[in-house]
């Protein structure tokens, strides 16, 4: 991912997020990247412009094809956690009932979700229901041939335990993970931490 003299600011706001902003982010197939900053720093809003959700008043980005997982769970009202993730798969691989199904699951394994795959949304804890947003966007990039993940504070509400077997197995698919988070304990998990800094 390449950033060069990135400039953005929000309409109907006088103060710019970025400005000349360049920035440089090769991930290697496996490695995982964090990104840490200080509150209002700017980590979603650049995670939202790699991602082609936000467009920069002036300079460039050079980004793959990618999943996102948004800060805010975005789950669907009433669906199970298995049709969660049946419903950002292409519409050629739902066909394949069986196969997704299967496929599905392991997702949810993945997270730790593997006794809950008939669970309403409701019903979940919300440490469970970050888990399965990150299932869906898992699955979404696996499903969809697309290997960089750029994962918005993954992990809110889930336990120590639980983040170090999910960074492991997205090592182990070759993921390239570009993620924020501000707490300690995740950052010492990444292979690489960047720092953005605040224009205070």
């Amino acid at each position: 991912m390449e950033i060069k003299n990135l400039t953005f600011a929000y309409p109907l706001s006088d103060q710019k997020i970025f400005d000349g902003l360049t920035l440089s982010v090769p991930i290697e197939p496996g490695e995982i990247v964090a990104l840490k900053a200080p509150s209002g720093a700017g980590k979603t809003t650049l995670l939202r412009l790699l991602a082609g959700l936000e467009t920069p008043a002036s300079g460039t980005i050079e980004c793959p094809p990618c999943a996102f997982l948004f800060q805010e769970d975005r789950l669907i009202p009433r669906l199970s956690a298995r049709n969660q993730l049946r419903a950002v798969l292409p519409s050629a691989a739902t066909d394949a009932a069986v196969a997704v199904a299967a496929d599905i699951d392991s997702y949810l394994t993945l997270v730790d979700l593997q006794g809950d795959t008939d669970t309403l949304v409701e019903e979940l804890s919300g440490g469970m229901k970050r888990r399965l947003a990150l299932a869906r966007a898992i699955a979404f990039a696996k499903e969809t041939g697309r290997d960089l993940l750029l994962l918005d504070e993954p992990f809110t509400g889930v336990d120590a335990a639980r983040i170090t077997s999910i960074l492991a197995s997205l090592r182990r698919l070759n993921f390239r993970v570009f993620l924020t988070a501000h707490e300690e304990s995740i950052l010492a998990l990444a292979d690489r931490v960047i720092a953005l800094e605040s224009k205070g």
